[in-house]
């Protein structure tokens, strides 16, 4: 919808009594991305109309979401949401290995992962966590958890090159436990990757197309 046609539609609201709401939209979300644009910093939604159902966050990406009862937004989007990713490790006839991006719609075993976040208290700011439970389908073995610290160290990981919406940067590669617990429980080999300070400039792009992406794996000091 252009902006001309927005203002059209508040003057035809206005015509007829019904004052719109202005609710104020976050700068990257009126940026220009591949597949569209929202256009506009603004949105017009009628008064009283506007309901908010659920706050969802992905502290995992490729995993089901957690809800939240509130949230805080960044510039990043929510707080803890999808600073983690899992990857499949593809291996090519010629021994290279690839990293290809997990989502439910491509992978939906991933459905079956459903992950708490558990905030940082207000006296220790590493106490939080995310707590994955995964529950097979019938017949196929017994539920289980895993405990992943919410802003784990960093120490001594391998990094590895991701993109994520269009938009590269790094990542930690968690330790052999994590990766291999979701690989026993996909089925395949996995790795589970960490964010941490590399968060990326939110450019948008169409979630199937992100969702196909493979990568060449690298890897590195995390010095």
């Amino acid at each position: 919808m252009t902006l001309a046609h927005q203002r059209r539609r508040r003057r035809a609201q206005e015509a007829r009594g019904r004052t719109p709401l202005f609710v104020e939209a976050p700068q990257s979300l009126a940026s220009t991305h591949s597949r569209g644009h929202l256009g506009l910093s603004r949105f017009v939604v009628p008064r009283g109309k506007m309901k908010i159902e659920a706050l969802l966050t992905y502290p995992i990406k490729g995993l089901r979401a957690h809800s939240l009862d509130s949230a805080e937004l960044t510039k990043h989007g929510f707080t803890y949401d999808r600073r983690f990713m899992l990857l499949e490790v593809k291996k090519g006839e010629d021994g290279s290995t690839t990293l290809r991006n997990m989502a439910i719609a491509h992978d939906p075993r991933g459905s079956r992962f459903f992950p708490t976040l558990h905030q940082p208290s207000d006296y220790n700011a590493k106490d939080g966590k995310i707590t994955v439970t995964f529950k097979p389908p019938p017949g196929e073995g017994v539920e289980k958890t895993l405990e992943i610290p919410l802003e784990p160290s960093t120490e001594g990981l391998e990094v590895n090159e991701v993109t994520m919406h269009k938009s590269p940067t790094k990542a930690y590669q968690m330790s052999a436990e994590y990766c291999r617990w979701f690989s026993d429980c996909f089925g395949y080999e996995v790795i589970l990757v960490y964010l941490g300070e590399h968060l990326r400039p939110v450019l948008m792009s169409s979630t199937h197309a992100d969702a196909t992406t493979q990568q060449p794996a690298s890897g590195g000091s995390a010095g």
